[in-house]
């Protein structure tokens, strides 16, 4: 499928098609029983020698443009926002949701070596997309590298509306609607704590800008 869009946005869609696709690797290798540190490791590997491998090969240069004294403003206060959810980022998980099951059920996974029930834990019967992303970090490196992988699929989503916007309305109008989803307070909330808010919002955000 051919999209005709900027390489930039066509770069976010793709990030977000591999995550979508790792996650489904993940409930895979889940459901045989081979959730363990060894397995995803090596799978880390191959994804690693492969984007390495198509970084080498793609052609693909973005070059930044210059902003004006409001736009740098703009960007600044992004700026300045990610850099607090990142700090926020290595604090640790005190989320309800994220101790139940966001984080919860992953870890009880990897320690099952694949997906069980939990006896009384209701999501443990449908594995959520994120959760498969989550389960895949925590068995890398623990609870740090899936809130980092969190704050990471929240910047996308603001990339995609970035792109998207700029597309259609032009480059200020994309920046303010940057900086309006990403710094009120309920985006950064969903920054630093393991939820799948800002995931759930960039596969909609991409679906509806896909369609349009």
């Amino acid at each position: 499928l051919k999209i005709k869009t900027d390489t930039a946005f066509a770069g976010v869609i793709a990030i977000a098609a591999g995550l979508a696709l790792i996650s489904f690797i993940i409930l895979i290798l889940g459901v045989a029983g081979f959730l363990n540190h060894a397995v995803l490791l090596g799978f880390f590997v191959l994804i690693a020698l492969y984007s390495v491998y198509d970084l080498r090969s793609s052609s693909f240069k973005y070059k930044i443009p210059k902003l004006d004294i409001s736009e740098n403003i703009m960007f600044g206060v992004i700026l300045l926002f990610v850099l607090l959810n990142l700090l926020g980022s290595f604090t640790p998980e005190t989320f309800y949701d994220s101790l139940l099951y966001h984080l919860g059920l992953p870890q009880y996974y990897l320690n099952e070596g694949g997906l069980k029930a939990v006896a009384h834990n209701i999501f443990s019967g449908f594995p959520q997309n994120s959760e498969m992303l989550y389960t895949f970090a925590v068995g890398l490196d623990g609870e740090l590298l899936a809130k980092l992988l969190n704050l990471a699929i929240g910047l996308l989503a603001v990339l995609a509306l970035y792109f998207f916007s700029k597309k259609h309305f032009g480059r200020k109008t994309a920046l303010t609607a940057a900086v309006l989803i990403y710094c009120i307070p309920m985006t950064s909330v969903n920054q630093v704590m393991t939820q799948v808010d800002l995931h759930l919002t960039l596969y909609v955000l991409l679906s509806l800008f896909l369609l349009i």
